[in-house]
């Protein structure tokens, strides 16, 4: 999408959701910017929901069983995407003036995401498992962590490492 017509689809969202902001530049980029990363992260939940409907091969009755879980997943998963969104922003904030207490800060947040997130996906492979059969809880953690780390490759390749400053 062009900075443009981005730039367009973003007044009219916040323009139609009676959101105010400021006129400096550097607040419309920051706004823009979120609004294009939830955008994104909208668009990867979508494909991830498609990606594995289609590769769980699960018959209607499993289906109606297995719907309703993923779905208390996909919530509780967004909120850890939404700690781990916040670190990113937050090392992006502070890359250029990174002293030691932040770098710190951020590797334990980073820790405690991967941390959540397995925990995430034991709890969920449990609930699959007593719900379903272990093989259905197995191929939904074999497609969760095909995605996940398909993900974390794109991000690992847009996070600059870290530098002594």
């Amino acid at each position: 999408m062009n900075k443009s017509l981005s730039k367009i689809i973003l007044a009219i969202f916040l323009f139609s959701s009676s959101i105010a902001y400021a006129e400096e530049e550097k607040e419309i980029e920051d706004i823009e910017q979120l609004w294009l990363i939830e955008f994104a992260r909208a668009d990867v939940r979508e494909t991830r929901e498609k990606f594995i409907d289609s590769l769980m091969n699960l018959s209607p009755e499993q289906q109606k069983i297995f719907n309703p879980i993923f779905k208390q997943y996909e919530d509780e998963f967004k909120k850890i995407g939404d700690e781990r969104l916040s670190i990113i922003m937050d090392f992006e904030k502070n890359y250029a003036t990174m002293t030691d207490s932040k770098a710190k800060d951020l590797a334990k947040r980073s820790i405690e995401v991967r941390k959540d997130r397995l925990g995430l996906m034991e709890k969920y492979y449990n609930k699959f498992s007593k719900t379903l059969d272990p093989i259905v809880a197995t191929r939904f953690l074999q497609l969760e962590n095909y995605i996940n780390l398909i993900v974390d490759i794109q991000i690992a390749e847009e996070v600059p490492l870290i530098k002594k400053q």
